[in-house]
């Protein structure tokens, strides 16, 4: 089974049911059978976007479906993970892309779902959008 790591837009706009969301990703979120991983650093994200108004999905709404749907898992950040982040990103992008790394060190299938250009050309495993 492959593990798709999500990066903050596909995760917001997938839950905005937006237009910006490509059909590919909309598919894979809403019919695929692969594990959807999410790093800490999207949750922290979606909670500021939250607080600032820019996320437009109910934060306890959005706790229940993660939790509810076991295709969800939320991956830590964690001292392992922080040394291992790519130099030439942005911390947060950099948190995306090293989740992705450690689940291919680990033998998983990973992706990143992503639009990000800053992701795609630093990644070491595919990029699905």
């Amino acid at each position: 089974m492959a593990a798709y790591v999500l990066d903050t837009h596909a995760l917001a706009w997938y839950f905005e049911d937006s237009h910006r969301l490509s059909k590919r990703v909309k598919d894979l979120l809403t019919f695929g059978e692969d594990s959807l991983v999410i790093p800490t650093i999207v949750i922290c994200e979606l909670v500021f976007l939250s607080r600032k108004d820019r996320f437009a999905f109910d934060l306890s709404r959005f706790r229940n479906i993660i939790d509810e749907d076991k295709r969800f898992s939320v991956y830590p950040l964690d001292a392992f993970l922080s040394l291992s982040l790519p130099p030439h990103l942005e911390m947060h992008d950099a948190i995306i892309v090293g989740t992705a790394n450690q689940l291919s060190q680990k033998g998983q299938s990973a992706f990143i779902v992503s639009r990000d250009r800053q992701i795609a050309e630093h990644a070491d495993c595919p990029i699905v959008w």
